[in-house]
């Protein structure tokens, strides 16, 4: 039971952050190809408890869930080409920093 409230809470924020993000700049939510989101991540450890920190088995958590979204990670490389190129980028590309 209480693994399953885990659960639906990361879904929650996940979509929370997603919904909030696209629907700030007019954006549909969904895998619009011409849509990039960016999550940006400070540290994915076990180590330094602190606000900015995610446990790593959340980390991994939240990228399955991406995942079972249809949400696909690009590297900087392809959103470079993208932009600069015309390269396409999948249906639901997402790219996902870490700022240290």
């Amino acid at each position: 039971m209480r693994a399953d409230r885990g659960k639906q809470l990361l879904k929650n924020g996940v979509y929370r952050v997603l919904g909030e993000a696209t629907s700030e700049v007019g954006i549909p939510n969904g895998g619009d190809e011409r849509t990039l989101r960016v999550l940006m991540y400070h540290k994915v450890n076990d180590l330094s408890p602190n606000p900015t920190t995610v446990p790593t088995a959340v980390f991994a958590d939240q990228m399955a869930l991406l995942s079972e979204l249809g949400y696909v990670p690009v590297s900087l490389e392809a959103v470079r080409d993208h932009y600069l190129e015309g390269a396409p980028l999948p249906g639901g590309a997402v790219l996902i920093t870490f700022d240290d």
